[in-house]
């Protein structure tokens, strides 16, 4: 059985460890909160700027693409020389 120092002591350490980690949870739970807050704004926004990307990457592709560069390959060998 404990003395009642060591139960005094046993149970202050467990309760600032209990202490530190509902400390700690409670700051990443801030911490995630904050961060989807800003994933909510910026996630559109990146959305929007690709969907342009991709649209303006088509109508390039349409007006400089393959079909209009001159075909610049070789006949391929099948003599193997």
């Amino acid at each position: 059985m404990m003395s009642p120092t060591e139960y005094l002591a046993t149970h202050k350490y467990t309760r600032a460890e209990m202490e530190r980690r509902a400390d700690r949870r409670r700051l990443v739970r801030e911490a995630l909160a904050g961060y989807r807050g800003n994933v909510r704004v910026i996630a559109p926004l990146l959305a929007k700027l690709g969907s342009g990307m991709v649209t303006f990457g088509s109508s390039l592709q349409q007006r400089y693409g393959e079909a209009r560069l001159p075909h610049a390959t070789s006949k391929p060998s099948f003599t193997g020389a």
